[in-house]
């Protein structure tokens, strides 16, 4: 191997490995490096699940949108049947009827962003559980007495004094906004794919607290009396010669000190194991779910009725729909799909709302859904209860004389037929 090529090796060796070595050291977000205790992490959360809420939102709304617009329009197209506005509303819906797919298809990640929702709420309230606010611990006190079954803690200690009590640590206090800290943390959903890991404290930190115990004794602690005060026993009350005294436990303030915990894992999203899947506290079930929902894409599909034609002529389903309506090929000239759109639906500049949907608003007096209604407007019959019956009464005005007459004419011929037959005792071939 000569030196040119061996160099060449080296660099691209050099290239790879510091490339390697920033993809390992990127940083994440203010989102994520600005979280330092369980009140930055309870706000990082609380923004995760906003975040997931609006994108699930979005997900279910934007198929109900183009739905309507799809309906109004096939109820146009059949009112306008052999007209040019038939294949101008064709047009419409076929470029509609795109998008809502494109939106249904979006629909199948639904469940990654509802199961993220769940864990992100679970952790929520686990936070919530958490406690910085010192002070008294609640404590129910059960009367001091001898413990003959602990063990000897050393030489000589064989009375046990024994004070049970059942301890609860004070509600969390309320966390307030820090400058310029909080609102760093609330764009965690903006920068979601930015993340690296997420910020994690310990099921021992959330769960955990601390009780402060004095324990002060003189001699030998006998006999057994009920706790005081001093919350003593021994011979007598006050924890002087033979006595142990406890003072009051009391609760002191800890705060979490949250770690991180990677999103992905050689690459991909890391799937909780079997057997730890229903452990709540288990930081993958949480990571997990995060790193699933991130990775939907919510669809930017436009209301075709917000656009002009203008926005329109370089959409490729708008194109090849309104060439095959004209029976025309876009080999034909450079713009041909251009000028084939602008053909149903006008000039660049034309509002598609005020031209085709506008119309729609007003009353139809052939929309009178039953003989005791007033007539309404395609846009009001384009509602789901009332969609089928305005599209019945469309496609009757428009192909009934057409059915009828060729009822007559096929009733004339049958009628002519058999006249021949009882006069030649033949029927015709």
């Amino acid at each position: 191997m000569n030196n040119q090529r061996l160099h060449s090796l080296l660099v691209v060796f050099v290239t790879l490995q510091i490339t390697d070595d920033r993809r390992l050291a990127k940083a994440d977000p203010q989102s994520v490096t600005a979280v330092s205790d369980e009140c930055d992490e309870l706000e990082f959360v609380l923004a995760l699940q906003r975040h997931f809420d609006s994108q699930l939102a979005a997900l279910i709304k934007a198929p109900e949108t183009q739905s309507k617009a799809l309906r109004q329009l096939e109820l146009a197209t059949a009112k306008h049947t052999g007209t040019h506005l038939e294949l101008a509303y064709t047009l419409l819906r076929a470029i509609t009827s795109a998008r809502r797919a494109a939106e249904e298809a979006s629909k199948a990640h639904e469940g990654s962003l509802r199961q993220a929702i769940h864990e992100v709420s679970k952790r929520i309230g686990q936070l919530q559980t958490a406690s910085t606010k010192p002070g008294t611990a609640g404590a129910t006190y059960k009367s001091a007495g001898q413990d003959s079954k602990t063990s000897e803690l050393a030489d000589g200690l064989t009375n046990g004094c024994k004070v049970m009590f059942t301890g609860t640590k004070p509600a969390m206090a309320k966390c307030t906004s820090k400058a310029g800290t909080t609102d760093q943390i609330r764009q965690a959903g903006a920068e979601l794919n930015q993340m690296e890991n997420i910020p994690y404290s310990p099921a021992a930190q959330i769960l955990g607290y601390r009780l402060a115990v004095t324990i002060q004794s003189k001699s030998t602690p006998t006999g057994n009396t009920k706790l005081t005060n001093k919350q003593g026993c021994g011979d007598d009350t006050t924890a002087s010669n033979n006595g142990k005294g406890i003072t009051g436990i009391t609760h002191e303030a800890h705060t979490a000190k949250p770690g991180k915990r990677g999103l992905k894992s050689n690459g991909g999203c890391k799937q909780p194991s079997s057997t730890k899947v229903d452990d709540s506290f288990n930081p993958t079930n949480l990571a997990y779910a995060i790193c699933q929902a991130r990775a939907v894409t919510i669809p930017n599909a436009v209301d075709v009725a917000t656009q002009k034609v203008a926005d329109l002529t370089s959409d490729s389903v708008a194109q090849q729909v309104a060439l095959t309506l004209l029976k025309r090929s876009a080999a034909t000239s450079t713009d041909a799909a251009e000028k084939a759109v602008t053909d149903f639906l006008g000039p660049k500049h034309t509002q598609i709302h005020a031209t085709f949907f506008t119309p729609l608003t007003k009353v139809d007096t052939n929309l009178k859904l039953d003989t005791e209604t007033a007539p309404i407007s395609i846009e009001a019959a384009s509602s789901e209860g009332n969609f089928g019956k305005a599209l019945a009464i469309f496609i009757a005005t428009a192909k009934q004389p057409a059915l009828l007459g060729s009822k007559e004419s096929q009733t004339a011929d049958n009628n002519k037929e058999a006249d021949a037959t009882e006069i030649t005792g033949k029927k015709k071939d």
